[in-house]
Parts: structure tokens; C-alpha cells; sequence
């Protein structure tokens, strides 16, 4: 239900299929870390196409990732590194 959304890792976490897609919209997250120790991020069986592999999340270390709706069980994923402010 969100359209721009931030998390803090506090540890290693899977990005579950969504429910409730509405096809054809648009998301973005970012992605931080709580402290220096690299969190990683995995993806549902939804998330198709080229699926970032995130290892590397940390409090110094975020990723903005970008979701597209192509269908409600197809969701394409990019992610581009977002340095701390």
C-alpha cells in the first residue's frame, strides 16, 4: 500500500512476494543498515529478471531498490547504490 518506503536491517531478511499488486505502478524502498555489520537482502519467487544480489547492507552502505508491477506475480526489481547523507 506504500509508494516510497525506507527500512533499517537489523539482520539478514528475505523481501516476500507482495500481495495485493496493483499492475502497472511503481514502488521504491530504501535499504539501510542499523550498524556497520552487512546485512543481505533475497527476493520472493515473484521478483523476476535481473534480481540485485544485496550482501553488502550496512549503516554506511544503502541501496534504493525500484519495483514495477509488470503483472501481480511479476515484479521487476532494480536497486542503485545510495550512499549515506
Amino acid at each position: 500500500s506504500f509508494i516510497n518506503a525506507d527500512v533499517t536491517l537489523t539482520a539478514s531478511r528475505a523481501l516476500g512476494n507482495p500481495t495485493n499488486v496493483q499492475v502497472g505502478t511503481f514502488r521504491t524502498i530504501l535499504v539501510k543498515g542499523n550498524n556497520s555489520t552487512d546485512r543481505t537482502l533475497t527476493f520472493g519467487s515473484n521478483y523476476e529478471g535481473d534480481v540485485p544480489t544485496l550482501t553488502d547492507i550496512d549503516d554506511g552502505k544503502w541501496y534504493l531498490l525500484t519495483l514495477y508491477a509488470y503483472t501481480a506475480t511479476h515484479i521487476v526489481v532494480s536497486s542503485a547504490t545510495a550512499l549515506k547523507p
